[in-house]
């Protein structure tokens, strides 16, 4: 079975999706400085958004959405998905600033995987043209301000 660019893509909204209800979590959570609670709030606003611009970014590829890509990177996404459980913490346990260094290095991952992706799907220079890169773009770009923005945190 082929995977396509709206597969992936809808993973990266899943993804997004799970970061917007844990960054949720962590914002109400008692045991954590009010300071900090606004950090989460305002990272959990920032997933929210990156989960609805995927979304219309998606709509607007028309068929280039069913660009096939390697099963590996799509298999790499849903790795990044289990990884992204920190259930297993309790949050007493953990500092402030152990969260955003486990959230900074789940980011990296999916940049990681955002940056390989678009890599594979340029094989000649008029495939940076394409739809699929373009939205790729997009997304790296704004994981990058995430990223920078955890940093600015730590």
């Amino acid at each position: 079975m082929a995977y396509t660019v709206e597969d992936l893509v809808n993973k990266f909204i899943e993804i997004e999706n799970k970061g917007d209800a844990y960054y949720k979590e962590l914002s109400v959570n008692p045991n954590m400085d009010i300071k900090t609670r606004t950090i989460f709030k305002i990272f959990q606003a920032e997933e929210e958004k990156h989960a609805d611009e995927y979304k219309n970014m998606l709509n607007l590829l028309g068929e280039e959405k069913n660009q096939e890509i390697d099963f590996l990177l799509y298999d790499k996404s849903q790795k990044i998905l289990r990884n992204m459980n920190f259930n297993n913490y309790t949050f007493n346990e953990l500092t402030s600033k152990d969260v955003l260094k486990n959230i900074l290095f789940i980011e990296k991952e999916f940049l990681a995987l955002a940056l390989s992706v678009q890599g594979t799907i340029v094989k000649e220079e008029a495939d940076k043209g394409s739809g699929a890169y373009r939205i790729l773009t997009e997304i790296i770009e704004e994981e990058k301000n995430h990223i920078s923005n955890i940093e600015n945190f730590l």
